[in-house]
């Protein structure tokens, strides 16, 4: 059936409950991440960490040249030449499996100039890893099927634009990438996503104004249009885990069709399913 939106501004109250009580914590986690500074996000229910701080970065800080710094030893046995393979590069998206590993994908920051200096890295209790997967420039949309065993990323630069499924083991080893989603035949480009417990993805389409709900098998279920043209991440929230939030970019100038005033802000709509609760941190 038709999704219900409705819109309205999330006041800081609102977050810090939805931080407390819901899958929401992750948009804090991912928002933090695309800073300049990875913190840590707290989860009041659990008196434990959610998101570990991995690393500073900062490409105005001359120290670091604007690398990727380790942090709080989550790099060991990892160079800084292996997480940063040029100047100017950051963290984007991260989430943590259903094991409570954190997995985390890096690129350039300038992404015009679409280098595939990016990879994906995985956080546990023996530290970091990888690179798991390398030739990123913007990897994007990670997520976890509800059993566990299928990792999703996506590759948002418009030369690639599409949405891969491997096999993850229970030793987090990954397998046989295939295609999952091909966004050059669809709307928009993949962004944030997230899983719900019927173990349907849901894909932010930026540029498109829509999120994606695609089937296990990679077939396009519905799209629900949005009112700003850059959706970024979207995530189950609500004590009943029925509320699907989706974040926004705001835009350096309007977009022909959508509400300006709306870029950059976070909607709630409940889709008629229900999500998956995050994982916490396991390390």
């Amino acid at each position: 059936g038709a999704a219900d939106v409705h819109i309205r501004p999330l006041a800081l109250d609102d977050r810090m409950d939805l931080l407390a009580n819901s899958a929401f914590g992750i948009l804090a986690a991912k928002s933090q991440m695309e800073g300049l500074e990875c913190s840590t996000v707290s989860d009041r229910r659990h008196g434990r960490r959610q998101v570990e701080r991995i690393a500073v970065l900062n490409d105005r800080n001359k120290a670091t040249h604007g690398r990727i710094r380790r942090d709080n030893n989550f790099g060991h046995g990892i160079g800084e030449e292996r997480l940063a393979r040029q100047a100017d590069m950051r963290f984007n998206d991260g989430r943590c499996d259903r094991a409570g590993r954190f997995w985390v994908s890096s690129m350039v920051l300038d992404t015009s100039l679409g280098v595939p200096a990016g990879a994906l890295f995985r956080c546990d209790a023996t530290g970091l890893s990888g690179p798991l997967l390398e030739g990123l420039m913007t990897g994007n949309g990670l997520a976890f099927s509800p059993d566990g065993q299928t990792l999703y990323l996506a590759e948002s630069n418009r030369s690639v634009q599409k949405v891969w499924a491997f096999d993850l083991n229970a030793a987090g080893e990954l397998s046989r990438q295939r295609v999952f989603a091909d966004f050059s035949l669809l709307p928009g480009r993949p962004d944030g996503a997230a899983v719900d417990a019927e173990g349907f993805y849901w894909v932010c389409a930026t540029d498109a104004g829509q999120v994606h709900r695609f089937t296990p098998e990679g077939e396009l279920e519905r799209s629900i249009a949005v009112p700003f043209a850059k959706p970024t991440t979207c995530v189950f929230g609500g004590p009943e885990l029925d509320l699907l939030f989706v974040a926004s970019l705001q835009t350096a100038k309007p977009v022909e069709g959508f509400d300006p005033a709306l870029a950059g802000s976070v909607i709630v709509m409940r889709p008629g399913v229900h999500g998956l609760p995050e994982s916490l941190f396991q390390g």
